[in-house]
């Protein structure tokens, strides 16, 4: 099971980069929050939400009138506010900017950042599908060789996923959801999926 495909399938647009859609899908996390008043929840979705606007540049942005309307977008009263406005702005304008972030060789801890932000997103719903999005990451964790010293690191942590009744999951909540990314991104690129094993 590869995690890229596992990111595009469950978000719609694979024409757009990665980048751009990890940010669409931060900014549907911040406005699924902000409709249920989850006050941990949104500030968690707006604060990467500015740290991947503070990754943009302006070398990086070819129109001026964008630069300074990011700018503006930039800050975090703006942001907090979350108008509408904002909103419609960070969507339609700003993401299709994030193509011009270079992902290198961490596109793996990125992938891992989408599988998240897509769990989070049904985790505030209430959904059903967030037992898809729980098995997902309980099968990625699961692909991490236990022999190397990074991933040993994490035992006690990948431990608790892989375990699906574990205390971890009975008490899951987007912030803990933001704890297994923090914990887990750059070690992803360890993973040995079925198809590398072949």
């Amino acid at each position: 099971m590869s995690l890229k495909q596992n990111s595009e399938e469950a978000q719609s647009g694979n024409d757009k980069s990665l980048m751009q859609q990890i940010f669409e899908t931060r900014l549907s996390l911040a406005e699924a929050a902000f409709q249920i008043n989850d006050t941990k929840g949104f500030n968690l979705a707006v604060d990467l939400i500015a740290k991947d606007l503070a990754l943009l540049t302006e070398e990086s942005i070819s129109s001026k009138e964008k630069w300074e309307e990011m700018q503006k977008l930039k800050d975090l009263e703006t942001l907090n506010q979350f108008s509408i406005q904002t909103s419609k702005t960070l969507r339609h304008d700003i993401a299709p900017l994030m193509q011009c972030i270079e992902l290198q060789d961490h596109a793996s801890a990125y992938e891992f950042d989408m599988v998240v932000a897509l769990s989070q997103i049904e985790l505030l719903k209430n959904s059903e599908k967030f037992k898809d999005f729980k098995t997902i990451i309980a099968i990625l964790v699961d692909q991490l060789p236990v022999d190397l010293e990074p991933v040993k690191e994490k035992f006690e942590t990948i431990n608790q996923i892989k375990i699906l009744n574990s205390d971890l999951w009975s008490s899951i909540s987007v912030a803990r959801l933001e704890g297994i990314r923090l914990a887990l991104r750059n070690i992803m690129q360890f993973r040995v999926d079925d198809k590398s094993k072949d």
